[in-house]
């Protein structure tokens, strides 16, 4: 996987990676703030995934 889009924010570009219990994460390439926007999103969405 190479791109995420999240409908509402846009495409992130992401590296996927393994994590501890067989679980994977992302971490997020872009040169904008993923986190910052990610942040706002959700609080203004209400919505926060799990």
């Amino acid at each position: 996987m190479q791109t995420v889009t999240i409908s509402g924010i846009g495409e992130f570009a992401v590296e996927a990676r393994w994590r501890q219990m067989a679980k994977i994460g992302f971490a997020f390439l872009s040169k904008r703030g993923a986190r910052f926007q990610l942040v706002a999103y959700f609080a203004s969405s209400g919505e926060y995934p799990v």
